[in-house]
C-alpha cells in the first residue's frame, strides 16, 4: 500500500481523535445553545449556525429507516477498522471516515438522530456538522488515491 498522503498511523489517529472531539463538543454546544432558537448568523448571507435533528444521513436519505442506517454505518466503520488492522496501518482517509462515522453514530445511539448545525445559506445545501466534514475530507482523499495515475512496474 502506497498512500497518496503519507502519514503515520499515530498521526492519523491523532487527527481522527481531534475531529471526533471537535465534533462531539460542537454538537454539545449546538444542542445547548442553538436548540429552540432562531440560529446564529456567522457571516451574513453566507454562513449560519442553525440547530437541526437529522434521523437520516446526507440530505435526510434513509430517515425512515434509522435501524438500517445504524447497521450500515456500524458495519462500514467495523470494516475499515478490520482492514486497518489487517494491513497494520491506519491511513488518513480511513481515519477520517471512521472518525466522522463514529461522531454521527454516537449521536444516533444517544439521541436517535444526528445533530446538524452548520448551514451554508449562500447555496441550497444540507445542514451538516463536523463529523460530516471529516467524512467528506476522508472520501476526497480516498478518491484522490483511487484516481491518481499508478506507476508502472
Amino acid at each position: 500500500m502506497n498512500p497518496f498522503i503519507k502519514t503515520s498511523t499515530k498521526f492519523n489517529l491523532l487527527i481522527a481523535g481531534i475531529f471526533l472531539a471537535l465534533d462531539q463538543y460542537s454538537k454539545y454546544w449546538a444542542k445547548s445553545s442553538l436548540e429552540g432558537n432562531e440560529g446564529l448568523i456567522i457571516i451574513p448571507d453566507i454562513l449560519e449556525f442553525f440547530y437541526a435533528e437529522n434521523t437520516g444521513m446526507a440530505f435526510s436519505n434513509f430517515s425512515d429507516k434509522p435501524l438500517v442506517l445504524t447497521i450500515i454505518v456500524s458495519s462500514a466503520i467495523a470494516m475499515l477498522i478490520f482492514l486497518s488492522f489487517k494491513i497494520k496501518y491506519l491511513s488518513l482517509d480511513f481515519a477520517l471516515i471512521i472518525s466522522g462515522g463514529l461522531g454521527n453514530l454516537i449521536d444516533r445511539l444517544r439521541y436517535g438522530y444526528v445533530i446538524d448545525f452548520i448551514d451554508p445559506v449562500f447555496v441550497n445545501f444540507a445542514i451538516f456538522n463536523v463529523a460530516d466534514i471529516a467524512l467528506n475530507i476522508g472520501i476526497f482523499i480516498m478518491l484522490l488515491e483511487y484516481f491518481r495515475p499508478k506507476k508502472s512496474t
